[in-house]
């Protein structure tokens, strides 16, 4: 049934019986769509063993009773018993007590405690804190001799400053290995420092981190310090690296996926970068608790494009409850600057409770001259695709005082590869296949592909019969005459020969709920510098420049920031047009809800843009006309305050590139529905024009070319908007639609 439960996973993936995970309290999660009660119910959850003589747990979702959050929506977060017993479970979910459902792709692993370790001090070696000694072969050899358990160890740096600054024996690349099953664990993050001398990879070619996580390692109470003073152009060295180079990592004996590393309650003070991976896949990885200040971006969790022998993976991971501080680093000629986290895949990924805090000066070089805030907070790019994500009850703060687009939470189509040249017409499908003329590209960031590269890449059907379905693929062949994809889940109607298609990975299932991003002064400083003056100034965005689909944007609240912005494209290979290349960023049923926008970044300058903004382009390439990018947006019950967007516009759908060729009334966006929101304050005289596009007056819904098709205006409230401009409309069918129950202030 359409209002049931739908669960699509749990976090964390794995629990103890007693014990936390990663400092974490005893909690797991269920994610998906439908999850809040049905009046005066309580969500519930059951946990089932499968071993059916062992007994089931039946526990009731958490609320927080806040009409304003939207969580319990997508969240159903319950207690876990004081003991669990070990096993595995399948786990139910029901929003009534009565009908249950299970979730099937994924069962809760319920693990023993965790054995006492054996534990090597690092002063039982003949080193000591707070004498300035280099401390190396120390933690070497405690290293060393805890790898040799049965069970692994725990090297455990005392209370003092130990000092690092010898890496002539290091790995390359690699620094101090740290073996599967090995634990660094000081006395409290407060007590016990680690410094990286400020010489520490200097006899290395390329930069090398401090550590090198093999998998099974916690590290936690310790402040990592870097004592080198970078530079813009300085060497990228990090302090933890999930798994070697890939390249390097040629023992048979070695890990090729890096899995169940928790890193909490540390501190890391002013690395390049503090948490990195060499292109290895990551499965489970718990960051929590953690205070990062890196110079550059803390978490750099990208994986490798020219790792062909194993597909970049973050899965079934949680990065939670971590306070983020900028760094000094600021390169205006390239918009360049600090950035908390950027992630370049994920599956199953909780990325709550966080903060970046650009308020904070404390791990600034020069906290009185260096410039302070953040070039962005949290970032998204698909060097794989970002499947089940939860982005929620983050704070971002100050995320433009540097420079550059400022984002809070951006997803973003970077490292995105793509199938074919321009979108292919469909040639025959079955059940779970589909056939198209091709040829597949054949070489992708500089290499040639391997026979299974697009495995993984997802098919979305962008014209035709079946529009709006997107589907994984599982496997490919190619013949003479084609290719053909078979895909999973199968269809739910069948592609017919003349549809057309598109191949490239996605953001699925991503959930923005209930952040909070704040750019007002005297909190921030509003310093978004600019190389020239007709560059774009703003911050505080939550962006969708990205191939996605069945995803929301929910609940969220922005103060003085750029707001919300969906930006979908379509580009084809074509001699009429040089400049462009393949690149898709279609966007098909994503939920833009119940989102507050409280003022623009600077509501007076036409290069500052806000409000919720569908921008979007499509190539002049008649030899392939553009499909539908975008379809079956809905933006509702939103409140828009004193924000606009490109071109004017509380809500609008604008081109910010081309719109296809001639006649130009494709249908390049169709069918979104705009109902149900509030409109305040957008009022007075366009700002005068400095950038490229210029606004075209203060508007309340703005649909701006042909291009825009069969829009629905349905029962928006227009406050303090004069009445001529509630709705500028250059669309294509528009309809607008009054409800018999309102009134007045209705921008229909």
């Amino acid at each position: 049934m359409i209002n049931d439960a739908r669960p699509l996973w749990i976090s964390p993936a794995y629990v103890y019986e007693t014990d936390s995970v990663a400092s974490l309290p005893r909690y797991l999660k269920v994610i998906g769509r439908n999850l809040q009660p049905v009046p005066g119910k309580l969500t519930q959850v059951r946990l089932v063993n499968v071993d059916p003589s062992k007994p089931a747990y039946t526990l009731s979702a958490s609320d927080d009773g806040n009409p304003d959050t939207a969580i319990e929506h997508y969240v159903a977060r319950v207690d876990l018993p004081a003991v669990l017993p070990a096993g595995v479970y399948t786990v139910e979910v029901s929003r009534d007590g009565v009908s249950w459902v299970r979730l099937d792709e994924q069962k809760l692993s319920v693990r023993p405690d965790p054995e006492q370790t054996v534990e090597f001090p690092v002063s039982r070696y003949g080193c000591f804190p707070n004498d300035g000694k280099d401390d190396t072969r120390c933690v070497y050899d405690a290293i060393r001799d805890a790898a040799e358990g049965p069970l692994g160890g725990t090297v455990l740096f005392g209370k003092g400053v130990w000092n690092l600054s010898d890496s002539s024996a290091t790995q390359f690349r690699a620094g101090i290995v740290v073996p599967e099953g090995v634990n660094l664990i000081g006395e409290t993050a407060a007590a016990t420092t680690v410094i990286r001398g400020a010489r520490w990879d200097d006899k290395h070619q390329g930069p090398s981190p401090t550590f090198t996580l093999m998998g099974r390692n916690t590290v936690q109470g310790i402040t990592f310090k870097d004592a080198r003073k970078y530079k813009s152009t300085a060497r990228r060295a990090s302090i933890l690296q999930l798994g070697k180079i890939w390249y390097t990592a040629n023992d048979e004996k070695e890990p090729k996926t890096v899995k169940d590393v928790v890193i909490t309650k540390n501190v890391f003070d002013k690395p390049f970068r503090a948490v990195v991976n060499g292109g290895l896949p990551v499965e489970r990885l718990f960051l929590t608790y953690n205070e990062f200040g890196a110079y550059d971006t803390a978490l750099f969790i990208d994986g490798d494009p020219n790792n062909l022998k194993e597909k970049f993976h973050m899965d079934d991971s949680v990065v939670a409850f971590n306070t983020f501080r900028p760094g000094s680093y600021m390169d205006v000629s390239i918009r360049q600057g600090t950035i908390a986290s950027q992630i370049g895949a994920s599956r199953r990924l909780d990325f709550s409770g966080n903060t970046a805090d650009g308020t904070s000066t404390k791990f600034l070089y020069n906290p009185a001259t260096d410039p302070k805030g953040w070039r962005a907070a949290f970032f998204w790019h698909l060097r794989n695709n970002q499947e089940k994500v939860l982005v929620s009850e983050n704070t971002a703060t100050c995320t433009a005082d540097k420079t550059g687009d400022g984002e809070a939470i951006a997803f973003d189509n970077n490292h995105n590869t793509f199938a074919f040249s321009k979108a292919q017409k469909v040639l025959a499908a079955t059940y779970d296949t589909v056939r198209v003329p091709g040829p597949l590209v054949k070489r992708q960031n500089g290499k040639p592909t391997s026979s299974s590269y697009y495995d993984e890449h997802w098919v979305q059907i962008a014209q035709g019969r079946g529009l709006g379905q997107v589907r994984r693929i599982v496997s490919y062949q190619t013949d003479a005459a084609g290719v053909t994809l078979t895909v999973s889940p199968a269809w739910d109607v069948f592609p017919k020969a003349g549809s057309r298609l598109t191949v490239g990975r996605e953001f699925w299932q991503v959930y923005t709920v209930d952040n909070l991003v704040d750019h007002r002064s005297p909190l921030c400083l509003k310093s978004n510098r600019k190389s020239r003056p007709t560059d774009p100034e703003g911050g505080g965005v939550i962006g969708m420049w990205a191939q996605a689909a069945d995803s929301v944007i929910e609940g969220n609240h922005q103060y003085d920031t750029s707001g919300i912005t969906l930006h979908s494209f379509y580009s084809a290979v074509d001699s009429v047009c040089p400049e462009c290349k393949a690149s898709t960023f279609f966007q098909y049923f994503l939920e833009v809800r119940g989102n507050t926008i409280d003022h623009e970044y600077n509501w007076n300058s036409d290069c500052s843009w806000s409000g919720i903004m569908a921008s979007y382009g499509a190539s002049p390439t008649p030899a392939s006309t553009p499909p539908i990018a975008a379809y079956g947006i809905s933006i509702a019950r939103n409140t828009v305050i004193q924000a606009d967007g490109f071109a004017g516009g509380a809500i609008s759908m604008v081109p910010s590139w081309w719109d296809g060729p001639t006649p130009n009334k494709w249908k390049v966006i169709n069918n979104t529905l705009v109902h149900h929101n509030v409109i305040k304050d957008v009022v007075g005289a366009a700002p005068i024009k400095t950038c490229v596009g210029g606004q075209l007056g203060r508007v309340g819904l703005l649909t701006n070319a042909a291009t825009v098709w069969n829009t629905s205006l349905y029962s928006n409230t227009c406050t303090n908007v004069a009445s001529q401009l509630r709705v500028k409309d250059k669309g294509s069918n528009t309809q607008k639609i009054t409800a018999s129950s309102v009134s007045s202030g209705v921008c229909e």
